[in-house]
């Protein structure tokens, strides 16, 4: 019987699923990272927080009906 660590099975295939995942996990905030700061900055940044808020706002208005 493999060692086991917070009721995980300690075995080659657990391993390189959890590195997988920590992998993955480092890629997709880096990606959201990117975009959140791509977004958000200069004149496009502007546009881009103007088309939010207006949307919000709708949003705000018709639930008030």
């Amino acid at each position: 019987m493999a060692e086991r660590f917070m009721g995980i099975e300690l075995n080659a295939r657990n391993i390189m699923l959890a590195i997988a995942f920590m992998v993955g996990t480092y890629i997709s905030i880096r990606l959201i990272a990117f975009f959140a700061a791509f977004l958000t900055n200069g004149i496009f940044g502007l546009v881009v927080s103007a088309a939010i808020g207006l949307v919000l706002f709708y949003a705000f208005m018709r639930g008030r009906r």
